[in-house]
């Protein structure tokens, strides 16, 4: 028996009947890295994942703002749409993702926006060589901003035939700190709303779903989970300002005994997506939990994978391992 034999089936499962069964992605944005992971969409489709998430960001072909790629060897819009058709002909739909606000470096290089536009920085002139911080934010009141975004959101879209656009907001720090300057006079939850209500309406303007990441709109004092799992700066705040058709994808990755982030989101009114990473145990007590909700608006789950599947996400253990459970949890119903 192979290593798949025992969860694999021709038409891949519903994993219960749910309707997003999504494996998020980074690292495919070269031509070669695309057409390799094309490989492993038959397979991934008999695991059940009828979504990618795919993470995207700066390294595209840009062609309204050629300033805007970065690196060498970014994907194009052909070989986007070339990989998104060979997808669906599996039943899997590809999400582009850009990550938006924060990650906008990586050490001490910034990222081509910021690079381009230095006043779009939510700390203008602060943190040399970005030293001190997680990355550089911009600031998502500046109305300058969204032009530029929208135009790289659009190529995306287009290339990508895209159903669904996940727009990341996760481990936003600098926007809540004191060193932030905003273009706008608002507080911090307002801010980040505004930011997010802006994306939303634009995207839903080309009948885009919108997933974001839920850290930043976990309050820590209610659950204090640790900085990349909740917030204490008043930007969870954010959370009764945003419309309730985004999907939120609810980044608790860690072993608990409960996960009432995942109620809460349901209860405010949020479809909801558990996330899952590399820890077993913690996808069983998410599952668990999940189960005990028994709610609607869980409508799938996410499984990350970080690079650490190293090239061949259809044999990352903690995916197979999570669909084995879902099968005997649903199976237990």
């Amino acid at each position: 028996m192979g290593l798949l034999d025992n969860v694999l089936v021709p038409d891949g499962g519903d994993w219960g009947g749910v309707p997003w069964r999504v494996v998020h992605l980074v690292g495919y944005t070269k031509p070669e890295d695309l057409k390799s992971l094309g490989k492993y969409l038959k397979t991934l489709a008999r695991l059940g994942v009828n979504n990618i998430i795919l993470a995207i960001d700066y390294e595209f072909d840009y062609q309204n703002d050629p300033d805007m790629a970065r690196g060498e060897g970014f994907i194009g819009a052909d070989e986007a749409k070339a990989f998104a058709e060979q997808a669906r002909k599996f039943n899997i739909e590809v999400i582009p993702q850009f990550h938006c606000v924060s990650h906008q470096s990586w050490n001490e290089h910034v990222f081509p926006l910021l690079k381009k536009y230095p006043e779009l920085d939510v700390t203008p002139g602060l943190y040399p060589d970005n030293e001190g911080i997680e990355s550089r934010e911009w600031d998502p009141t500046h109305p300058k901003l969204y032009p530029i975004l929208f135009a790289m959101f659009d190529e995306l879209i287009e290339a990508f035939d895209s159903k669904a656009f996940h727009i990341g907001m996760d481990e936003v720090f600098l926007v809540g700190s004191r060193n932030a300057t905003f273009f706008k006079d608002m507080d911090v939850d307002e801010a980040f709303a505004y930011g997010i209500n802006r994306i939303h309406e634009h995207l839903a303007s080309k009948q885009q779903q919108v997933l974001m990441w839920g850290d930043r709109l976990v309050c820590g004092q209610t659950h204090p989970l640790g900085i990349s799992f909740s917030c204490r700066d008043g930007i969870s705040d954010a959370l009764k300002l945003i419309p309730k058709d985004i999907i939120i994808c609810d980044w608790q990755m860690e072993r608990r005994k409960d996960f009432e982030t995942m109620a809460d989101f349901v209860e405010e009114g949020f479809r909801v997506l558990p996330v899952s990473w590399k820890d077993t145990g913690a996808i069983e007590d998410s599952l668990r939990y999940s189960t005990l909700i028994n709610s609607p608006n869980i409508i799938g789950r996410v499984f990350t994978t970080w690079r650490e599947e190293e090239g061949r996400p259809d044999h990352y253990g903690p995916l197979i391992e999570g669909v084995k459970l879902i099968k005997m949890y649903t199976n237990n119903k």
